[in-house]
C-alpha cells in the first residue's frame, strides 16, 4: 500500500473519531503500521461505550463483547457485522490480529463507526426526535393562541379579560410575580397533556446506570455458568478416578508387585543355588568312589590285623556318616525350599 493512502485513511479515521467523541489517546504510528493493539480499543469503545442504545440492542440479541480475549472479541465483532449490518470485511480474523494491512484495518474501523452511528440514529428516533417535534408543535399552538386571543377578548369584554391575556404573556416570558393569576380550563388541560407526553419520553431515555447493571449481571451469569461447568467436569473426573482406583485394587488383591531388576536378581540367585546343589550332588558319589580306589588295602587289612582298632574307629565312622546324612538332609531341605520359592515367584506376574 502507498503511504499517501494510509495518511488519507488516518485523516478519515480522525474525523470519524471526532464524530463519536473518542476520549482516549490514539497511537497513529501504531495504526499506520497495522498494530492490532491500537485498533481493538477503538472498536471496543464504538460497540460498548459510545451508544447505550446500541449496547442494549446487542445485549438483547445475545451478543456479548466484554470480558473476552482478542480472538473471541473479533469473532463476535465479525458476527455482528455479518448478521446485523450484512457486511463482510476484506480481512480475516487472523489477518486482523496480525501486524500489517494498515489501510484495510483503518477502513474497517471507519466502516464500523459509520454503521454504529447509523444504528444509533435508528434506535434513538423513537425517543428524542418525537419529543422535540411534539414540543415544537405545542409551543407553536401556544404562541398562536396568545396572538389570536387578545383581540377577540378586547372586542367582547375589554375589562376583565385583559388581565388574563397579560397573565398568559407573563407566564410565557418567565417573569415570576407574586400576584394571583387565574388560568382557564383549556390552559390546565394543555399543561396536563404536555406533562403526560413528557413523562413517558423522559422514562424512555437511556440511563447509563441501568445499562451498567445489565452488563454486570450478564457478566456474572457467564462467570457462574463457567464455574458450574468447571465443577461438573471436576466431579466427573473424580468419579472416573475413583472407579479406576477400585478396579486396580480388585485386580492387585493378593498380588505382590516386584520391580524388574529385583525380579532378575532373584532369578539369578535361584539359578546359582540350583546349579550349586546339582554340582554338590554330582560330586558326592564321585568323591566316595575316588576314596575307595585310593585306599583299597587299608579297608581290607584293618579288620584282619587289629580288630581293636576297628572297634575304636567304628564310632568315628558312624559320626561321619551321620553328619553327612544330616548335611544331605539339610541340602535337600534347602533345595526343596528353593524350588518352592522359585515356583511361587514364577506364578507371580511381575508388574513394572
Amino acid at each position: 500500500m502507498a503511504t499517501g493512502d494510509v495518511k488519507g485513511s488516518l485523516r478519515k479515521l480522525q474525523a470519524s473519531l471526532r464524530s463519536i467523541k473518542y476520549p482516549r489517546d490514539v497511537d497513529y504510528q501504531g495504526l499506520s503500521k497495522g498494530d492490532p493493539s491500537c485498533c481493538l480499543p477503538i472498536m471496543s469503545y464504538t460497540f460498548t461505550s459510545f451508544s447505550t442504545a446500541v449496547a442494549e440492542h446487542l445485549v438483547e440479541l445475545g451478543i456479548e463483547l466484554t470480558g473476552k480475549n482478542d480472538l473471541s472479541f473479533m469473532e463476535s465483532v465479525y458476527k455482528v457485522l455479518r448478521d446485523l449490518f450484512s457486511y463482510k470485511p476484506l480481512l480475516t480474523k487472523q489477518q486482523f490480529l496480525q501486524s500489517g494491512f494498515a489501510e484495510r484495518k483503518i477502513s474497517l474501523i471507519c466502516d464500523i463507526i459509520g454503521f454504529v452511528l447509523e444504528k444509533h440514529k435508528q434506535l434513538t428516533k423513537g425517543t428524542k426526535p418525537v419529543g422535540q417535534m411534539r414540543r415544537r408543535q405545542l409551543s407553536r399552538s401556544d404562541s398562536k393562541s396568545v396572538e389570536s386571543s387578545p383581540p377577540r377578548e378586547t372586542q367582547r369584554t375589554p375589562g376583565p379579560k385583559l388581565v388574563k391575556s397579560r397573565s398568559l404573556v407573563e407566564r410565557h416570558s418567565g417573569h415570576q410575580t407574586p400576584a394571583h393569576v387565574s388560568f382557564s380550563s383549556d390552559d390546565q388541560l394543555e399543561d396536563q397533556d404536555e406533562d403526560g407526553r413528557r413523562r413517558p419520553q423522559d422514562l424512555d431515555l437511556p440511563r447509563p446506570v441501568a445499562q451498567t447493571e445489565c452488563v454486570l449481571e450478564s457478566r456474572l451469569r457467564t462467570v457462574e455458568a463457567g464455574l458450574q461447568e468447571c465443577v461438573s467436569r471436576l466431579e466427573q473426573q473424580l468419579s472416573m478416578l475413583d472407579v479406576r482406583v477400585q478396579a486396580l485394587e480388585k485386580d492387585t488383591a493378593g498380588k505382590i508387585c516386584v520391580e524388574r531388576s529385583v525380579w532378575e536378581e532373584l532369578e539369578n540367585r535361584v539359578l546359582l543355588l540350583e546349579t550349586g546343589l546339582t554340582l554338590t550332588r554330582a560330586q558326592d558319589p564321585m568323591r566316595t568312589s575316588v576314596e575307595m580306589r585310593q585306599h583299597p588295602d587299608e579297608t581290607v587289612k584293618e579288620p584282619v590285623s587289629c580288630p581293636s582298632v576297628t572297634h575304636q574307629t567304628s564310632p568315628a565312622h558312624q559320626l561321619s556318616s551321620s553328619s553327612e546324612e544330616n548335611i544331605k538332609e539339610r541340602l535337600e531341605r534347602i533345595a526343596s525350599m528353593m524350588k518352592d520359592t522359585s515356583s511361587l515367584l514364577k506364578n507371580i506376574e511381575p508388574t513394572i
